[in-house]
């Protein structure tokens, strides 16, 4: 907690830690189900009541808010904690989903957040390449701070359920059992793609070089402060070539039983615990 207040003081200073002039609420079911405020960076907003949630638990609106993208074309386009650097503009388009737009350098994007089922949000991007030349080098990350816990109890358990084509990536709160998983749902073959914990850090942008480059295979899995994310290495697109991505966010809450068995894990742990103490 101590140094989610530090990043946010650091983060205020850089100044892009303002709300957006706009945000637009897209839901499947409403407090029943998933509910997502998009802002006119096309992140989840920072400035809203609820930042995204299921079942009326908040996973990323929570201390140190942190939901971004990271467009790498020649050059670093970072869109978080409320920055807008594209200078994009999100309204709601019915049937739950939010279009944002954008353009920036000779490239237009498009965007769409879609509430496509009680317990998940999909995203469909289209990046066009109108600069009147071939860009190579071109890459992509999504990614999010999941706290489904609560305030100052950011820690969960982080794991890596796929890669490639399947890449996705699962975050879950060790107290409430509510998870988050960020998977792809990119057809094209011909893309780099990989799942990404970031280990120890919470709240920053995750490069998708880096993450590209991190090799984090299936099962591997971390207890932290962490973020989540996926990167496209999407390679060369040539003179007026639009390129299409996808992910979507699955929510998961544990029934009833199984609830029950990992309150009771957690219990006999504290229990072990002060056995240690008391010898």
């Amino acid at each position: 907690m101590i140094r989610k207040l530090a990043v946010a003081a650091l983060l205020s200073a850089a100044g892009i830690s303002g709300a957006q002039a706009a945000s637009t609420y897209v839901t499947n079911g409403g407090a029943g189900g998933v509910e997502a405020t998009i802002d006119d960076a096309g992140n989840f907003d920072s400035s809203a009541g609820i930042g995204l949630r299921y079942k009326g638990v908040e996973f990323v609106n929570v201390d140190i808010h942190s939901s971004w993208y990271w467009f790498e074309a020649g050059g670093s386009k970072i869109a978080q904690y409320g920055s807008n650097p594209l200078g994009a503009s999100t309204s709601s388009v019915g049937g739950g989903t939010a279009a944002t737009t954008f353009s920036f350098g000779g490239w237009t994007f498009s965007q769409m957040v879609t509430a496509i089922a009680p317990n998940a949000l999909s995203v469909h991007l289209n990046l066009t390449n109108n600069t009147g030349a071939a860009v190579s080098g071109v890459q992509w990350s999504v990614g999010l701070d999941p706290d489904p816990d609560g305030s100052g109890r950011n820690a969960t358990t982080n794991t890596i359920m796929g890669v490639g084509g399947a890449s996705a990536v699962r975050a879950t709160g060790p107290l409430s059992g509510y998870s988050v998983t960020l998977s792809n749902t990119t057809s094209a073959g011909a893309y780099a793609i990989a799942p990404f914990i970031n280990v120890g850090d919470c709240c920053s942008a995750v490069n998708p070089a880096s993450a590209l480059g991190a090799g984090e295979a299936v099962g591997f899995s971390h207890l932290g402060d962490d973020s989540i994310s996926l990167a496209y290495d999407i390679g060369t697109v040539g003179v007026g070539q639009t390129v299409a991505l996808g992910y979507v966010y699955t929510f998961a809450v544990p029934e009833p039983e199984t609830y029950a068995l990992m309150l009771a894990g957690l219990a006999s742990i504290g229990f072990i615990a002060r056995r240690r103490r008391g010898g």
